[in-house]
């Protein structure tokens, strides 16, 4: 019988867990922060387009898209797109969109879990 593994702060208990990190530069992450907390739409994107996309890669194939939406002023402006792929390249996934870009993604696929983690890179600092 396979041992059930659980994830702190997530309800159920999986066959697998599969953990990939994506790690960003400090300027980027304070970028997209002030942007979707402005809710604002972006002039640089055309409404509705992606802004900047960042994939996790899984060790198993599948990797998760964390996409940065714009989004007209009025309907809330940008927002976080994250959506899991297969090694197919085959959605298989999606979790409700938010307004923050750091942090981790859940996805539950076939009784397996899939965690991304953004994190913000600091500057190197000569010495």
């Amino acid at each position: 019988m396979k041992m059930k593994r659980t994830l702190k702060g997530y309800p159920g208990s999986f066959a697998k867990i599969h953990r990939a990190k994506v790690v960003i530069p400090r300027h980027k992450a304070d970028f997209y922060r002030k942007l979707l907390k402005a809710c604002k739409m972006d002039d640089q994107t055309a409404p509705d387009g992606v802004i900047e996309t960042f994939t996790a890669r899984f060790r198993n194939g599948f990797q998760a898209d964390i996409k940065v939406c714009n989004a007209e002023t009025s309907g809330g402006g940008p927002w976080v797109d994250p959506v899991l792929f297969d090694e197919g390249g085959n959605e298989v996934s999606v979790i409700e969109p938010g307004d923050s870009l750091l942090g981790k993604y859940y996805w539950e696929v076939d009784g397996e879990a899939y965690v991304a983690v953004v994190e913000a890179r600091l500057p190197c600092v000569p010495v």
